[in-house]
């Protein structure tokens, strides 16, 4: 057998790509090639053995498989001793068991019986040996028995259907299901292998295709998949773990700031079902490096507006599409069922997020009678539904967040739903007043009442623009909010406009430059990361792939270390962004104007010459390193200068170590008192800062 490998070489690679080079995890990335941190495979081959007798896990009932406790004690044993396999790579090392896979099937399938109770089995399998081992949220993930391909009988010498029953196609079945389990939800996941299949000669050195034909692609394509998976669940668990550094909230809702994907940045109102499940779809499609953008993190796709039967003739009176008793009424023309919707983006480990108060056809209820059976009413919706993410525009009557809290909480007392205040960085008074009155001003700001989140993460200000200009006023409005936003709370600048294309040519409205900087300031400031563009825009995803899948970005993001982030220095230079030709009068007051209205109004007021700093420069503590964001508002490059003495959280050393976030990798050591590097025209350097 020395000549043959199996699936733990792709397997071994891509988890060894993830950790040891480029830094795998999105929290507690590697900062140089010589890391502290090494990946050990311990792996179990006893062929010839099935879930249901050897391996059968304890809660199955019956007699517990040998080889179950064989292997339990085995991994006990090694993990003991692993400083006396690995002297050199364990010393002074903390070991960690950092995951689980399996890949196992085919003999559950030669049997009926064996193939009808795998999904049990294989349930009670993670769960024992969560228990066995003691890791209760030990990541799981399963390359499914898919040697077989698609066909249902290749022409094997053992035909595998038995009175109508396809037991293998089964035994496939069982293993994609298990991972959607809600109690496996974020811990489990599951490779669907069939793709990687390859039939029998001259392509394959075998006829046997229980293993594979032994064909050498096959098993590096499943061991590269199942280690990208494991990669992915890791990187989960540990930002769920670097969020609990934080002070959390009275009801201990400590996240880490959410990443995912919206509708409305790209498409607007012109979206639908099928578009949405598209979406789905490319949000977990590896053809790209073998990453898909939810391993990246990016698991939560929403929908956002325009799924409402606007002027609905079963709307209440004066209504325009909540009934008589208060429920939402949906144009089912384009979404026929947004309950299928959801179960697709459960199928595939996505989470979903709705979208209320809606902006298109806004629904104003007339007393708080009313009021409160609406949100009553879409709160039971859209729980009925199974989503897992509500989004509460600011355009209708249904303001109180608070009021949805407490619905939220009573009618779905074992489902945490995170929930965004998208409310424009108003208060809900100020809100209701923009809704009443001519103004705002002089009123009492309590977006937070006695320190109190009802929601997850907040809008900071108005809709974002696709320019350069909107980016730059999104990021100066997150920073009131700086001594406010944690985890559970986070101030939010609004959706990410990486890859989005203008409306009026069709041309991606952010130059690669104008992307990082937006990109990397959102991830400096604690920002949720929430993309908006055709995920399936190849062009696209040229511009803007290795930004947007840096894991390094996306650790600063994640980790909380006691700052949210933001603006430490900034210059007393300022430069004309656009229209330094034109002087126009201010705007009137446009408070009791709509939101349609509301933003017209800011696309003519960003028409009006914009004065910014030439540099802003901005920090965030990461724990035993600072994060730091050098911007160049300039139109040319220019010299950019990282003073340590100036930077916060940064501790007094004789030298430091600068590492470049941007090209992952280890930028300059023993620097002394500064750094400096030459910056492109609305560009940024992205790095990290520490001692020697």
């Amino acid at each position: 057998m020395e000549d043959q490998v199996g699936p733990e070489l792709g397997f071994g690679w891509a988890v060894g790509d993830a950790f040891n080079q480029i830094g795998g995890s999105s929290t507690s990335y590697v900062e140089e090639l010589d890391s502290d941190k090494k990946v050990v495979l311990l792996k179990v081959a006893w062929g010839g053995k099935s879930l249901a007798v050897d391996f059968r896990p304890p809660s199955s009932g019956g007699t517990t498989g040998p080889y179950y406790k064989s292997f339990i004690e085995n991994i006990k044993v090694t993990m003991a001793t692993l400083g006396h396999i690995f002297p050199k790579e364990a010393t002074d090392r903390k070991v960690i068991m950092s995951g689980f896979a399996w890949h196992q099937g085919w003999n559950d399938g030669c049997n009926k019986t064996m193939a009808e109770e795998y999904e049990k089995n294989l349930g009670n399998l993670i769960r024992d040996v969560r228990k066995d081992l003691n890791t209760p949220d030990l990541p799981f993930a399963i390359a499914g028995t898919g040697m077989l391909g698609y066909e249902k009988d290749p022409g094997s010498s053992k035909p595998h259907e038995e009175d109508g029953y396809f037991r293998r196609e089964d035994i496939v079945k069982a293993e994609l299901k298990v991972a959607t389990y809600p109690e496996f939800k974020g811990t489990v996941t599951s490779v669907d292998t069939r793709p990687f299949a390859r039939k029998a000669f001259p392509s394959s050195p075998s006829d046997q295709n229980y293993h594979w034909m032994r064909n050498a692609e096959s098993y590096w394509l499943i061991g590269q998949s199942l280690g990208n998976a494991m990669t992915s669940l890791v990187n989960q668990r540990e930002q769920q773990q670097a969020s609990t550094l934080a002070t959390t909230t009275d009801d201990q809702r400590s996240t880490a700031p959410l990443m995912g994907w919206r509708s409305w940045n790209q498409y607007g109102a012109n979206i639908t079902q099928e578009i949405m499940q598209h979406i789905m779809t490319g949000m977990v499609d590896r053809s790209r490096d073998n990453t898909s953008l939810c391993d990246l993190g990016y698991c939560d796709v929403g929908l956002d507006d325009n799924w409402q039967a606007c002027k609905s003739p079963h709307a209440a009176e004066g209504m325009n599409y909540h009934n008589a008793t208060g429920y939402p009424i949906v144009n089912t023309s384009t979404f026929p069922s947004l309950k299928d919707m959801v179960d697709y983006a459960h199928s595939l480990n996505l989470t979903a997020a709705f979208y209320g108060n809606n902006c298109i056809c806004a629904d104003h209820c007339r007393n708080e009678t009313e009021c409160d059976m609406q949100t009553k009413a879409d709160v039971e919706s859209f729980i009925d539904w199974g989503f897992d993410t509500w989004k509460l525009d600011g355009c209708g009557g249904e303001i109180s967040l608070e009021l949805f809290d407490k619905y939220i909480k009573e009618l779905s007392p074992n489902k945490k739903i995170v929930v965004e205040n998208c409310h424009w960085g108003l208060s809900e008074q100020k809100l209701k007043l923009r809704h009443a009155t001519n103004s705002t001003e002089n009123y009492p700001d309590t977006l937070i009442p006695d320190g109190k989140c009802p929601f997850d993460f907040f809008r900071s200000t108005g809709d974002i623009g696709l320019s350069y200009g909107s980016v730059l006023g999104e990021l100066n409005s997150v920073e009131q909010f700086r001594n406010v936003s944690r985890p559970g709370c986070w101030a939010y600048p609004d959706m990410l406009m990486v890859g989005i294309r203008r409306k009026e040519d069709g041309l991606i409205g952010l130059t690669k430059e104008e992307t990082r900087t937006h990109f990397g300031a959102w991830c400096l400031t604690s920002s949720p990361l929430l993309l908006g563009h055709d995920v399936y825009d190849e062009e696209v995803n040229d511009h803007i792939w290795d930004i947007i899948s840096n894991k390094e970005a996306i650790a600063v993001n994640q980790i909380y270390a006691g700052d949210s982030g933001g603006v430490y220095e900034t210059s007393t230079e300022t430069v004309c962004l656009d229209n330094c030709e034109e002087i126009l009068t201010p705007l009137p007051d446009i408070s009791r104007q709509s939101r349609r209205e509301l933003e017209q109004s800011l696309v003519i007021k960003q028409k009006q010459p914009q004065m910014i700093p030439s540099y802003k420069y901005l920090s965030k503590p990461l724990g035993g390193k600072v994060a730091v964001l050098l911007i160049n508002n300039k139109q040319e490059e220019a010299t950019l200068e990282a003073v340590f003495a100036d930077i916060p959280g940064l501790s007094s050393c004789e030298s430091y170590k600068v590492r470049d976030i941007w090209a992952r990798s280890l930028h300059s050591s023993n620097v002394t008192d500064s750094w400096s590097i030459v910056v492109d025209g609305h560009d940024c350097a992205f790095i990290t800062v520490k001692c020697t």
